[in-house]
């Protein structure tokens, strides 16, 4: 009976399925709850063909994150650089989830999927600032007046691409329900933690590079 009103309070709230199933879940975990000798207990409907969407679409992830980093190691010829890339693409999810957490949306199939866009978003930053740097005479020899004026040059831009980007996502935001809103706010906040990490992680990740290979 309790479970019964706890499924129908969150639809009268108009509630997230995953916030249902988490609670049920908890409500049958707190009542120990035991099945007979010989049942079992399996959540179909949403929490299943989630399940199914984000196998399917994991499955091929691996297969992407590697020709992203061949095609990284290709264009800067340089597996410290490519790193400085990956690492950033790392933090960003990071971030993602952590403002996933603070807006109180549960990590869903529409939250993985922003995630798996945002990732290569993310890193186009680091790799306008690194090849900035890399292009530059001073700059590439890790010259910290050469690389704060290349940065400087560069932030504009980036910034512009930034709040491009996220003023794209806040109607999905505001207005997207139940539905957009974990999408919008992965991408969203993993862009503005990603463009942070390009103009203050990136440089100094690169001078510190350089002055180990010095060594």
């Amino acid at each position: 009976m309790k479970v019964y009103n706890t499924i129908y309070g969150f639809i009268q709230a108009g509630v997230l399925p995953s916030d249902v199933l988490k609670e049920i879940k908890q409500s049958l975990k707190v009542s120990n709850f035991q099945l007979p000798s010989g049942y079992s207990l399996e959540f179909g409907g949403e929490s299943e063909n989630r399940d199914e969407s984000v196998d399917n679409l994991l499955s091929i992830v691996s297969v992407l994150v590697i020709l992203m980093i061949a095609t990284l190691v290709l264009s800067f010829s340089s597996f410290r650089a490519t790193g400085i890339i990956v690492i950033v693409g790392l933090s960003s999810v990071g971030i993602a989830l952590l403002c996933l957490k603070l807006f109180n949306y549960p990590l869903g199939f529409m939250a993985i999927l922003g995630i798996v866009g945002l990732v290569g978003i993310a890193i186009n930053d680091s790799i306008v600032i690194l090849t900035a740097l890399r292009c530059h005479g001073q700059g590439c020899v890790g010259n910290p007046l050469a690389m704060r004026k290349v940065i400087l040059n560069s932030t504009r831009h980036i910034l512009t691409t930034t709040v491009t980007t996220v003023t794209g996502f806040v109607p999905l935001v505001i207005n997207g329900g139940s539905f957009w809103p974990p999408l919008a706010i992965c991408i969203s906040g993993g862009v503005v933690g990603a463009t942070r990490m390009a103009l203050f992680f990136v440089p100094c990740a690169y001078l510190l590079t350089i002055r180990a290979r010095a060594f």
